[in-house]
Order: structure tokens, then C-alpha cells, then sequence
């Protein structure tokens, strides 16, 4: 099994240290992107979008976490897992790999605030590293096209929200993505294919799609397949950009009975 890949930067920790002592207390952004089923014939958008991201403000640092390969089958093993009640070391595996990614970078990066862009099954690791993990905190995070749970109240995702642990949450949802809509069996969930709802999928078409919930909560949705936002950089990656890198807003008392 491929390792993970470690930290990549070309920064010594001696400058990374020194540059912290520079900033006093400014935090500086990092963009870290984590991958979900790779296909040795696909494109690495992880590079493309670093790039992008580069081209776009030179100062950001951008992490790639890559965690080898899958085959699309695995979802399938994780949903008999499930049922079955079987030990699912492979699943503590990737966990345990992206929680120790996380505090490396915690350590070395003391002076950045960190900003996750996951795209499919790299979405499901990090919703479940940070039910393990709670050191893990995310300035902004974007799933695109993630098999996440979709119903916002049996998630642990409102809480962390209310309590900053995640400043801003992005949901990139299309019902032209038949792979989620297939492959994401339970425990997955196909919040790429609905996005986040409330309790029934009737109130699904009664909410708003932008911001349906008083918390930094937003649902946007595509007619693009499983692939396209992260293969479509010309058109969605000023969006990403904008997204991963804007300050959430300040906390606010809700306003009426949403919740």
C-alpha cells in the first residue's frame, strides 16, 4: 500500500519558524486539497488547482494531501463493513493518516490558518478524522461532490459551526453526478448529489440553495457530472478560490425559528 505523502513545501521549518515570529499574531492562509478515488488516467487536478490557486495570490501556501489510490469498489466494502459490524482497520487507516497529516502541519505551520478543498471520497475522510480528531480546525471548508451525509441535523457539522471550529462550509452538489448518486452507500451519504437538507427530502425543494440554514452554510448546485467542477478551473476556480480563502463573517445570534 502507498504511503501517504508528506507535507510538501519547499520551505525549511527554520524559515517557517522564523516567518511565524514575523507575524506576531496575523495568520496566513493554506489551502490544503485531499483527493477522493484516483484513476491513473485522470488528470491530477490537485496540481492544476495549486497552480490556479498560485496564479491567483502568490503568497498562499497549497498542501496537497494524497493517500494513493482506490478502487471503486471500496465504498461497497465500507457499506458490508458497516452492515456486518466488521473491524475496518483499512477505514482507521486513511483516518489515521489524515489526522496525523493535520497535526504535522499544526506544528510546522504555526503562523497559518488552514482551508480544505476534498473532492469526493477526500471529503468523507475528513468529516470522519474530525469526529476523531478535535484539534482539527478549518477556516473554510469545500466538499465538491462528496458522499457525506446530507441531512444537516444528524451530522455533527452544525455544531461545529456554532462552535468555529469550521468558519464557513461549502457544499458543491449536482444531480447529473450518477457516481454518487450510485456508488455511496451507507455509511457514505450523497450530499453530492442532494446537498445538505433538513430531515425530509420535500424540504429540499422548499429552502433556499445558496444559504438555506442562519449558520455559514451553503449549498451550491451544478448540472456538472462527478468531475466537472474540478476538471472546469477557466469557470469554477475564481468560485473555489473566493470560497477557501473569504473570512467567515463574525458569529450571530440566529434570527427567528430556523433551527
Amino acid at each position: 500500500m502507498r504511503p501517504f505523502t508528506k507535507y510538501q513545501s519547499s520551505e525549511s521549518n527554520a524559515s517557517l519558524h522564523l516567518k511565524s515570529q514575523q507575524s506576531g499574531l496575523m495568520k496566513k492562509l493554506a489551502i490544503i486539497t485531499i483527493h477522493g478515488v484516483r484513476w491513473k488516467t485522470r488528470e491530477d487536478w490537485q496540481t492544476r488547482v495549486g497552480v490556479f490557486f498560485k496564479t491567483v495570490s502568490p503568497e498562499v501556501k497549497v498542501i496537497h494531501f494524497r493517500f494513493g489510490q482506490l478502487l471503486a469498489v471500496f465504498s461497497w466494502w465500507l457499506s458490508l463493513a458497516s452492515f456486518l459490524k466488521l473491524p475496518s482497520w483499512l477505514r482507521r487507516y486513511y483516518l489515521r493518516g489524515f489526522s496525523q497529516f493535520m497535526q504535522e502541519l499544526r506544528e510546522e505551520c504555526p503562523d497559518y490558518e488552514f482551508s480544505i478543498l476534498a473532492h469526493s471520497f477526500g471529503g468523507w475522510i475528513v468529516e470522519q478524522a474530525m469526529q476523531k480528531d478535535k484539534n482539527i480546525r478549518i477556516k473554510n471548508l469545500v466538499f465538491v461532490h462528496c458522499p457525506i451525509a446530507i441531512f444537516i441535523e444528524r451530522t455533527l457539522f452544525w455544531n461545529w459551526l456554532e462552535t468555529r471550529r469550521i468558519g464557513r462550509l461549502f457544499a458543491w452538489s449536482s444531480h447529473n453526478d450518477l457516481v454518487i448518486k450510485a456508488v455511496a452507500q451507507k455509511p457514505l451519504g450523497k450530499n453530492g448529489y442532494r446537498g445538505f437538507i433538513r430531515h425530509t427530502h420535500s424540504k429540499d425543494r422548499t429552502r433556499p440553495a445558496h444559504k438555506p440554514y442562519p449558520l455559514e452554510l451553503y449549498n451550491i448546485r451544478t448540472n456538472e457530472n462527478h468531475f466537472g467542477v474540478i476538471d472546469k478551473l477557466d469557470h469554477y476556480g475564481q468560485t473555489l478560490w473566493e470560497q477557501l480563502s473569504r473570512e467567515p463573517e463574525p458569529p450571530k445570534e440566529p434570527v427567528g425559528t430556523d433551527y
